[in-house]
């Protein structure tokens, strides 16, 4: 029994011993950036959603994040949240061979969240230039311990003639940052925020720092207020701040830890809703098929495809927040693949089996119109929906596909809300002569909420001549068509169905210009070639005259690239190939009612850069043997004096020349 009893309690020793140092040690080795959130102040959109801020800590170093490319770029900031505290101490950044920062720039630490301009407690832990830094592309930033969650790269000049570009940025630290004895100062999180009207309500966190600048893990009851008590804003107890009205509101914190008092302030600006945002970009999707995030990351040169061998196949968003949609378009940029494609378009507010409702039925994808940016744009009475779905049901040509699928809203929604009918919302339209204009009107309530249950019973030209327009009212959705060059006031009459003496009013300016269409293209190399090698830019001059012979300024080119060399264009019109072959490239210029006109260039490629000697006509000063003989492609060449000794050494005034064509 002693036996036993003594076996025992060593076993448990030796468990209790084990467990107290497993997982203790903290590895310098580690990444702590790697798949972090990264914010940056501005990123080049050239290439769609090509240079985003997390393209800089994802491990792959072929992506990359890009700040813009102009003047623009001086002050350009990247920054990551390591979503703990340390004592950092080390940055490698791998920065791109075309894009190393030869101007000042800093690598700088924070332990407060920066606001939305990015300010915050900044400490500058390394001052350099990857002129003298770095001769590979790649630099290794050491520098002292420094506590902070926040670790930001600020380029203070500007980047070569462009911005900058990192591949990747890694950061270590010596150990975790634990707070020091002493509270010194109180912040709230973020210190600014942008936020729109009607927004669910959004998490204020207020935290007592200590001398180090880490965030002391101590109990304190923090005081929330709306400096001054405006109307149209609130904040809780905990800190979530709400607004059914917009402009700038103080909120403030306060609170007293070991008899000193502490207080801090943020400032939240309340912006209006944006009905023309797509509420799909970037958000969450799912699918059955391939890819899913292809299919709303903004970037038209990517896609959503389904498998190919299945009728039945779906993509779907979530949009994050519970808004009020009226609007999916889908654009499907060149591919042939999904033509004649039929689909249903659902919304649900959970996502859950038996909680859909289709609101587009049998809707078809396009037969091919040349190349370019079809658009079916599918306008709806409003509804309210968190998650959208394309619902597949039978495949095009061989699948399902799209570029992009983008959704458009009126709001948020809150079920919850006691809601009155009080006004409505219509909203400003500008459209080219001959387009047809689908009309964004909604009912609002006493919070400047989306109201459901009201009915528009009528839209007139109230300012204008009222024969130059036709309204017509299909699915629930007013739309004006027929339209010439003009302004006009548009009035909208809606109803509460609730109570038919509820009678609101809203009105709209419709504006019509003048229709501009490109009249020609003009495409062509910069140098002029035969044959063009695998990998390397080609540049290209493109522009745009319209129908009255004026550039147009700053065109946007949609590209479709066909044959086996493939490739890409990029930036100011560097097309590159991918491969050996051939290749089509067409310059496709769009206008909100879709494609008007392409321009094409055929080319030869070569895996490697031709011999452009090579049999052309030769001349030298001496024919002793053949001058053909070293641009033949064959080893016998050519020499002035082949009859002299090699053992001896003499010196001549000699040429050859070649005439290149």
């Amino acid at each position: 029994m002693k036996k036993t009893n003594r076996f025992y309690i060593v076993l448990l020793l030796c468990i209790s011993l084990f467990s107290s140092n497993a997982y203790a040690v903290f590895d310098p080795a580690v990444n702590l950036a790697l798949g972090k959130p990264a914010t940056a102040r501005d990123t080049w959109t050239g290439d769609g959603g090509a240079y985003a801020p997390a393209k800089a800590v994802d491990g792959i170093g072929t992506t990359s994040w890009m700040s813009a490319i102009d003047a623009s770029s001086i002050g350009s900031w990247l920054y990551v949240d390591l979503q703990n505290y340390y004592l950092v101490n080390k940055v490698v950044i791998v920065w791109s061979n075309s894009r190393w920062p030869n101007a000042a720039w800093k690598m700088q630490v924070a332990t407060q969240e920066p606001d939305a301009s990015g300010n915050s407690n900044w400490v500058d832990v390394y001052t350099g230039n990857a002129g003298t830094d770095v001769v590979t592309g790649t630099g290794t930033y050491n520098f002292s311990a420094t506590p902070g969650r926040y670790v930001r790269m600020l380029g203070v000049t500007r980047s070569m003639s462009y911005g900058f570009q990192i591949l990747e940025m890694s950061i270590y630290a010596s150990d975790v940052a634990t707070p020091g004895s002493t509270a010194t100062s109180m912040a709230i999180s973020p210190s600014s925020k942008a936020l729109i009207i009607n927004q669910p309500a959004y998490q204020f966190q207020s935290a007592i720092f200590a001398e180090n600048g880490v965030p002391m893990s101590i109990t304190y009851t923090p005081t929330w207020a709306i400096q001054g008590s405006p109307a149209g804003a609130s904040i809780t107890a905990s800190g979530m701040f709400t607004a059914t009205q917009t402009g700038s509101y103080t909120v403030t914190c306060n609170t007293t830890y070991n008899s000193v008092n502490f207080s801090a302030s943020a400032t939240v600006i309340v912006n209006p809703f944006v009905t023309t945002q797509n509420l799909a970009l970037n958000k969450t999707s799912t699918t059955s098929g391939q890819t899913a995030l292809n299919g709303n990351d903004g970037n038209i040169t990517s896609r959503w495809r389904s498998s190919a061998a299945n009728q039945k196949e779906w993509w779907q968003v979530d949009l994050g927040a519970d808004y009020v949609i009226n609007n999916a378009t889908i654009k499907m940029n060149g591919d042939g693949g999904a033509r004649g494609a039929t689909y249903n378009i659902l919304v649900s507010l959970t996502g859950l089996a038996g909680s859909w409702q289709t609101i587009v039925s049998a809707a078809t994808i396009p037969p091919a119109v040349g190349t370019g940016m079809e658009i079916n744009s599918h306008t709806f009475a409003a509804v309210p929906a968190r998650y959208v779905k394309y619902d597949g049901i039978t495949r095009g040509g061989w699948d399902h596909n799209f570029a992009e699928f983008e959704v458009y809203g009126t709001g948020f929604y809150n079920a919850a809300a006691v809601s009155n009918f009080t006004s409505v919302l219509f909203n400003n339209v500008n459209v080219k002569a001959n387009e047809e204009a689908a009309l964004t009107i909604g009912a609002l309530d006493q919070n400047n909420s989306p109201f459901l249950n009201a009915t528009i019973t009528g839209v007139a030209v109230t300012t204008g001549n009222a024969a130059e327009v036709t309204l017509v009212q299909r699915n629930s959705v007013w739309y004006a068509t027929g339209l010439t060059v003009g302004t006009y006031t548009l009035t909208a009459t809606v109803v509460d169905n609730a109570n038919a003496s509820n009678i609101k009013t809203g009105t709209s300016t419709l504006t019509v210009l003048e229709a501009r269409r490109v009249a020609t293209i003009n495409m062509a190399t910069v140098l002029p070639n035969n044959v063009y090698v695998a990998n390397q830019p080609i540049a290209l001059t493109v522009s745009c005259i319209d129908q009255y012979g004026v550039t147009i300024t700053n065109p946007t080119f949609v590209w479709d690239i066909q044959g086996t060399a493939a490739g890409a264009v990029t930036g100011t019109y560097n097309y590159t190939p991918a491969a050996k072959g051939t290749s089509t490239v067409i310059a496709n210029f769009t206008t909100s009612a879709g494609l008007v006109q392409s321009a094409t260039l055929n080319f030869n490629v070569v895996t490697a850069a031709p011999n452009v000697a090579l049999s052309k006509t030769v001349t030298a000063i001496s024919n002793a043997t053949t001058p053909q003989n070293a641009i033949d492609n064959n080893l016998d060449g050519w020499c002035i004096f082949p009859d002299v000794p090699e053992s001896l050494t003499h010196t001549y005034d000699g040429w050859v020349t070649i005439d290149l064509g």
